[in-house]
């Protein structure tokens, strides 16, 4: 991180982190005219400490610095100084943010700690119930993943995320038409597909998202997403039919192992379609 970003959040950091002080003015005796250091003569007082800021100043100066940290990438630091401002100002409104950071960090149980603290300040926050119910569906718990996506639904019925991730928690489930029909409330009918396709290459179903991609390019000839997706299946296709090559082969990786039978073709997971993302809601905003 470089440039002028980084001498803000450095400049916020020694704010925020060194004390909270606000910088004392020079007395005109320490400043010589050869800018040499002028010794305070004895029993001259010395200069009053630097006052500190209020706590919720400083809280807002370690939130400012957050975020900057966060917008460029350095989560782990970002954490650390809204964490700071909670110690300055108890109050302030952050649980949201760190919910994210800490989902996206791994440790989804400090994330729902916090996704909790969020609910009780905002409880009809469709973005954070959204938020909270992908949290669930990235960790395989579609139940618990289902209910709060249809409680954002509820809160905002044309809220597009959570539209999209309750179709992807729903197919996961194998409820495949309801999720096409959630994909199609917000998107066209060719990424409607390209979603339940998505769906069901997590599931290693190929011939079926092949389908599904074969008949979003029929309907819009243009999609990148199905023609990038039939690209790799297709070439895992061709992989898995070519004739094996007879060469002394040293003993597989477990890591390295395919878990599925070898009849499958191994593919990566191609991206979904989904909107562009909504601003923060009101509630996520600190004093």
């Amino acid at each position: 991180m470089q440039g002028p970003y980084w001498r803000i959040i450095m400049g916020l950091a020694l704010l925020a982190l060194g004390g909270c002080r606000m910088l004392a003015p020079l007395r005109e005796s320490h400043i010589a005219p050869t800018a040499e250091l002028v010794p305070i003569a004895d029993g001259e007082a010395e200069p009053p400490p630097a006052p500190e800021l209020p706590p919720k100043d400083a809280a807002r100066a370690c939130i400012a610095c957050a975020e900057e940290l966060e917008k460029h990438g350095s989560e782990a630091q970002a954490i650390a100084f809204y964490e700071r401002a909670r110690q300055y100002d108890p109050k302030c409104r952050i649980s949201r943010r760190l919910a994210v950071l800490y989902d996206r960090q791994g440790d989804f149980q400090k994330a729902q700690e916090e996704y909790h603290k969020a609910l009780k300040q905002a409880p009809r926050d469709a973005d954070l119930l959204n938020d909270m119910g992908y949290g669930y569906y990235s960790r395989g718990r579609w139940a618990e993943a289902e209910k709060y996506l249809r409680q954002a639904l509820a809160v905002k019925p044309d809220h597009a995320h959570a539209a999209i991730n309750l179709g992807l928690c729903v197919g996961e489930q194998g409820r495949y038409a309801e999720a096409l029909e959630l994909f199609s409330k917000v998107g066209t009918p060719a990424q409607a597909r390209c979603n339940l396709a998505f769906v069901l290459m997590t599931q290693h179903k190929w011939p079926e998202a092949k389908r599904l991609y074969q008949e979003a390019l029929r309907l819009d000839p243009d999609i990148p997403l199905a023609r990038a997706a039939l690209a790799k299946l297709e070439k895992a296709e061709q992989q898995q039919s070519a004739p094996p090559v007879q060469t002394v082969q040293a003993p597989a990786k477990k890591e390295n192992r395919l878990t599925e039978a070898n009849n499958k073709p191994t593919v990566q997971q191609a991206a979904y379609w989904i909107p562009p993302p909504p601003p923060l809601s009101a509630s996520d905003e600190h004093p």
